[in-house]
C-alpha cells in the first residue's frame, strides 16, 4: 500500500512537485520550517544541471508565492480601507459597547454547528468516494483544514491539508483529492439550493430588477456548472490522452456518482444547506446582539452571496472581500455601513477564535505520529504516510 501511494505522487508532478506545493502553502508558518532541509535529506535528485534546474524552479515557485501573498494582502488592506474611510466610528463603537453577550454566545454556538455540519457533509462525500473513516476522524481532519484556512495566507491551504492527511491516513490518491473537491461542489450546491428556495424573498426585498434576479441567476448557473462537470467523463477517449482532460474525466465520473444519484446527493446537499443556514443564523444572532434591525431571511439570503465571494482565493482569509460584500449587500435593506462593517469584523474574529481548536488537533496529530516517524517532531510532516 505504501509503495502504491508513493507511485501515485506522479499525478502531482512527482514527489518533488508535491513537496514544493505543500511547502509553498505552509511557507511563512512555523509548521512549514525545515521542509527544504527535509527535501535535501530524504530525496536527493542528483547533481549538476538537473539539481540547478530544480533549485531554479523552486526559487521561481517561492517568488511567485510571495508575490501572490502580497497581492492578496494588498487586496484585503485596500478593501478594508475603502470601507473604513466611510465608517461612522462613533456609531460603530456605540454598537460594540452596548452589545448583548447572549446574542454573541448564540452566534458562537451556530458557527460551531456549522463546523460540525461541514464535517458531516465531507464525511458523506468521503463514504461515497470509498474512503473508510469514522466521523470522528473526518471531523478531526476537517477541523485541521479549517484552522489552516483561517490562519494561513494561502486560500487553499485547508483543502491541501485535508488531501494530505486523508492520503496519509490510507486513502488512495484520487479518492483523497476528489473527496475534497466534491465537498466544495456539495457546498456550492447547498448555497445554490438556498438561493433558489429564497428567491421569492429576494423579489420582495429587491424587486424584479437585477438585484432581485441576481441570486436566482447565480444559483441556476452554479447548478448548471455542476451538471456540466458531471459530463466530463463522456469525453471521447482520444481527447482523454491529454492529462488535464483525463483528470477532468475522472472528476466528472466521481461527480456523477455523488451528485446525479438521489441517494448520494441528498445527504450531502442536506448537510450543506443546514451548515449554510447555521452560518446565516450566526450572522442573525450577531446582528441582534448589536441591535441591528434585520430579519433572519435577510441574513439567509445575503450570507449565501457573501460565502461565495469570500471563497474566491483573492484575499487573506476573506478579509476585505467579506467586509465590502456585507456593507454593499446589507445597504439595500437599510443597514448602515458602520453596522454592517462591525458585524463582518466580529464574524471574522469569531471564526478565527472558533477555528483555533483545529490547531490543537494538528499538534495532537503530530504527537501521535512522533513515535512512528521521528521526522514529524522536527518538520511537522512525515516523509511517508
Amino acid at each position: 500500500m505504501r509503495d502504491h501511494r508513493r507511485a501515485d505522487f506522479g499525478l502531482f508532478g512527482g514527489q518533488g512537485g508535491c513537496r514544493r506545493g505543500i511547502a509553498s502553502i505552509l511557507r511563512g508558518d512555523a509548521l512549514g520550517m525545515g521542509l527544504r532541509s527535509l527535501k535535501a535529506r530524504l530525496w536527493p535528485i542528483g547533481t549538476g544541471r538537473r539539481e540547478a534546474a530544480t533549485h531554479e524552479s523552486a526559487g521561481g515557485v517561492r517568488r511567485s508565492g510571495i508575490l501572490f501573498a502580497l497581492l492578496k494582502l494588498a487586496i484585503s488592506a485596500s478593501a478594508v480601507a475603502v470601507v473604513v474611510a466611510a465608517l461612522d466610528v462613533p456609531a460603530a463603537l456605540d454598537r460594540v459597547a452596548n452589545q448583548n453577550p447572549s446574542g454573541l454566545a448564540l452566534a458562537a454556538a451556530a458557527m460551531l454547528a456549522q463546523v460540525a455540519l461541514g464535517a458531516l457533509r465531507w464525511h458523506v462525500v468521503r463514504v461515497k468516494t470509498s474512503i473508510r473513516s469514522s466521523f470522528a476522524e473526518t471531523f478531526r481532519i476537517y477541523y485541521i483544514g479549517s484552522f489552516f484556512s483561517s490562519y494561513i495566507w494561502s486560500g487553499i491551504s485547508g483543502d491541501v491539508m485535508r488531501v494530505w492527511l486523508t492520503w496519509r491516513g490510507g486513502a488512495g490518491r484520487e479518492a483523497a483529492v476528489y473527496s475534497t473537491i466534491l465537498d466544495r461542489v456539495a457546498l456550492i450546491a447547498g448555497v445554490a439550493a438556498i438561493m433558489l428556495v429564497t428567491s421569492p424573498w429576494s423579489f420582495v426585498r429587491f424587486g424584479f430588477g437585477i438585484e432581485g434576479w441576481l441570486p436566482c441567476l447565480v444559483a441556476a448557473a452554479l447548478l448548471l456548472g455542476i451538471a456540466g462537470l458531471a459530463q466530463f467523463d463522456r469525453l471521447p477517449p482520444a481527447w482523454q490522452r491529454w492529462l488535464p482532460l483525463r483528470l477532468l474525466g475522472s472528476l466528472g465520473g466521481a461527480t456523477r456518482e455523488v451528485f446525479l444519484r438521489p441517494r448520494a446527493v441528498m445527504p450531502a446537499i442536506g448537510a450543506a444547506v443546514m451548515g449554510q443556514t447555521a452560518f446565516a443564523v450566526a450572522a442573525y444572532a450577531m446582528a441582534g446582539s448589536l441591535g441591528m434591525n434585520v430579519a433572519l431571511m435577510d441574513c439567509i439570503v445575503v450570507m449565501q452571496i457573501v460565502a461565495l465571494l469570500t471563497a474566491v482565493p483573492i484575499s487573506v482569509g476573506g478579509w476585505g472581500v467579506r467586509e465590502v460584500s456585507m456593507v454593499g449587500l446589507f445597504a439595500p435593506i437599510g443597514v448602515p455601513s458602520s453596522s454592517a462593517l462591525v458585524l463582518s469584523v466580529q464574524l471574522g474574529l469569531l471564526g478565527l477564535a472558533l477555528n483555533l481548536p483545529g490547531g490543537i488537533f494538528w499538534l495532537l496529530l503530530r504527537q501521535e505520529a512522533r513515535s512512528a516517524d521521528p521526522l514529524v517532531a522536527r518538520y511537522g510532516i512525515s516523509a511517508q504516510p
